[in-house]
């Protein structure tokens, strides 16, 4: 078969539909006026709500009309036309100016996604970025709680995504501490609860306190200039236990220390009393360069001057190209064999 660039469309028409819990009020923040969309997501996509007080609080500025306990689950998503079932592959930011709304930055990624046949989301939050630290528990909690939410409507007879989702191919994608977070969500993942830190007390997961139960079938983590170790397990670094892929740039202006390949190489380490055996799992590293930290997220501005970055539609295009390969390992089949008597000269 000859090769495809993986950066241009495929043929799935595909909608975008603004999804937001019910009874926000951002328009009665001024500060907020970027996030006024959420107040009316479409009538089929509405969402509750989680409490992640004990993973993250929210910084001083700005005031979210709702509070770490009663925190919305936000977002876009791209939609294919189709009977389906289609993988699903959900997008999270990273730290950025909390009164810009960072989710909108990789919808270049999830119509790229979309049009081969992918239900694409990028994931509101927003609410934990500012004057905060620590807090990439919460955002892993926030980005597990969405996959949870499409698991919900795709059993819910009735609703468009009802049986349209499949649940056993899901790929995370994080930037920036968004890209520290997939790693904790991959852990947090096989986790029935979790003590949060030596201060807080053990939170179930498995659904009997409100948040999970998970267990879902990820078929990798991706990460996009992460940190690491900004939040910190109480057993010790997080491990990734699932498939792992990194990408950084050269020109990173902000995560400069390539703290992310710390995190990679705690990732199905090599026994060194047995090397020649694998855990069976992958992980692979992209070192791009001339990137930067912000141009990952269209809505970023550039945080290093042009003459020593690639331009911006540059390195989007690096991330159509390498996280748009990676469909072939979550994306569906688009041709069928045929088993008529014309076999093997029929096309059909």
């Amino acid at each position: 078969m000859a090769l495809q660039n993986p950066s241009l469309p495929g043929k799935f028409k595909f909608r975008t539909f603004i999804y937001a819990a019910s009874g926000l009020n951002y328009s009665g923040v001024p500060d907020l006026a970027q996030y006024q969309l959420y107040d009316t997501p479409h009538p089929e996509y509405v969402t509750g709500r989680i409490d992640i007080s004990a993973f993250a609080q929210f910084g001083f500025f700005p005031s979210w009309p709702f509070s770490p306990t009663d925190a919305p689950l936000n977002g876009h998503v791209c939609v294919p036309k189709g009977k389906g079932p289609f993988p699903l592959a959900l997008f999270a930011h990273g730290n950025h100016d909390p009164l810009e709304n960072s989710t909108p930055g990789y919808l270049y990624l999830c119509e790229l996604l979309a049009s081969h046949g992918i239900i694409a989301a990028t994931i509101d939050v927003n609410f934990l970025n500012g004057f905060n630290f620590g807090e990439n528990d919460g955002r892993a909690i926030v980005h597990l709680e969405h996959v949870k939410q499409f698991r919900a409507w795709a059993n819910s007879p009735g609703h468009p995504l009802y049986r349209k989702v499949d649940m056993k191919r899901i790929l995370l994608i994080g930037h920036s501490r968004g890209g520290e977070g997939v790693g904790h969500a991959s852990l947090f993942n096989t986790l029935s609860s979790i003590q949060p830190d030596i201060f807080s007390p053990v939170v179930p997961l498995d659904g009997s306190a409100g948040l999970g139960p998970y267990g879902f079938r990820l078929r990798g983590v991706a990460a996009i200039a992460p940190t690491d170790r900004q939040y910190e397990p109480i057993a010790g670094p997080t491990v990734v236990p699932d498939q792992y892929y990194l990408i950084h740039g050269s020109r990173d202006g902000d995560v400069s220390s390539f703290e992310g390949y710390n995190t990679y190489n705690r990732a199905h380490a090599v026994d060194l009393a047995n090397p020649t055996i694998s855990d069976g799992k992958l992980k692979a590293l992209l070192w791009v360069i001339g990137a930067n930290h912000n141009q990952f997220n269209s809505a970023w501005p550039s945080e290093t001057s042009a003459s020593i970055t690639m331009p911006r539609s540059d390195q989007e295009l690096v991330a159509k190209v390498h996280l748009g390969a990676a469909r072939p390992g979550i994306a569906p089949a688009t041709t069928a064999v045929c088993r008529c008597a014309q076999r093997p000269r029929c096309r059909r």
